[in-house]
């Protein structure tokens, strides 16, 4: 399979990747890691005019500190993402979670700006930076502009970047005090994207009352969704296992779920509650671990 003829480009530099965008007519794609993009385009999909290939912009791929925690830059691999000692220090979640995607393949071509930009509604990303509170920076020829995870998704496959701008890098915050985060998917077992996936996010108080929680779900709905409801089941509560219970059974029933020819409604919001509450479980331990390292339960 070939797909149709089009123009190709290799800029070397974000300067030239946003000149590109502002002088390129008809449609033109922008290719990461190509493990979407390029399947689509052999199967003539999609036809695009012009193939811009990001691969030779080397300040897109850096993860550096950043005043608030890390910046994730948008070329940088799954494995990059998985390998980095300075976000398994600051984000350990984001790590866990790139070492879930896919195999060893993919995770070593595809790239986390990839994932967040082709927005698939099953992808591991799009759960993560919702759970994580990440912020997605973009430029265009008009400038840049800082997009808050919760409002990055549009729907199916859909996001809030224009056209002609591009991912620069994810922001992600460090992870604070007794703060715990765990993702728990059930994988489909030929591509490993999520049938089910849920990424949860606590923190608690010295005392050990939950002052902050970040629920969301993959693989369920039309595009990755908080579960605001779920969270305030949680929030100012100590965080037995009955409590963690009845979050996970009301993000189930609050899901919008989407059936999708794998499975039916029913198995999935079973699937939900499931994975809500291992989820939940694992990122408790996480919040008491790191609150016992940090001396406060003395």
């Amino acid at each position: 399979m070939y797909p149709a003829p089009f123009a190709y480009h290799q800029p070397r530099t974000l300067e030239e990747v946003l000149a590109l965008l502002g002088k390129l007519e008809g449609d033109v794609k922008l290719v990461a890691g190509g493990q979407s993009l390029l399947p689509t385009m052999k199967l003539r999909m999609s036809q695009p005019d012009h193939l811009v290939d990001l691969s030779g912009v080397a300040s897109l791929r850096t993860v550096e500190r950043s005043s608030q925690g890390v910046a994730v830059g948008a070329m940088a691999t799954h494995y990059e993402v998985e390998a980095s000692a300075l976000l398994r220090q600051l984000v350990p979640a984001l790590p866990m979670i790139a070492s879930g995607i896919a195999d060893a393949q993919v995770r070593n071509l595809g790239t986390l700006g990839g994932s967040l930009a082709n927005a698939d509604p099953a992808a591991d990303y799009p759960a993560a930076v919702l759970a994580l509170d990440a912020v997605i920076e973009v430029a265009g020829p008009r400038g840049s502009r800082s997009i808050p995870a919760l409002e990055w998704a549009t729907g199916l496959m859909s996001t809030s970047c224009a056209p002609d701008e591009i991912i620069v890098r994810v922001h992600f915050p460090a992870a604070g005090e007794r703060e715990g985060a765990a993702y728990v998917k059930v994988p489909h077992p030929a591509s490993r994207f999520a049938v089910v996936g849920v990424a949860a996010r606590l923190k608690m108080a010295a005392g050990g009352e939950c002052t902050l929680v970040r629920l969301s779900t993959t693989g369920v709905a039309h595009c990755a969704l908080r579960a605001h409801a779920a969270e305030q089941v949680l929030l100012g509560r100590m965080l037995d296992d009955a409590v963690l219970a009845k979050a996970a059974a009301v993000l189930a029933a609050e899901v919008p779920v989407v059936e999708d020819g794998l499975l039916g409604e029913t198995a999935k919001r079973q699937l939900c509650r499931m994975s809500a509450r291992k989820a939940l479980r694992l990122a408790s331990a996480a919040a008491r671990e790191a609150m016992q390292c940090a001396g406060g339960d003395k």
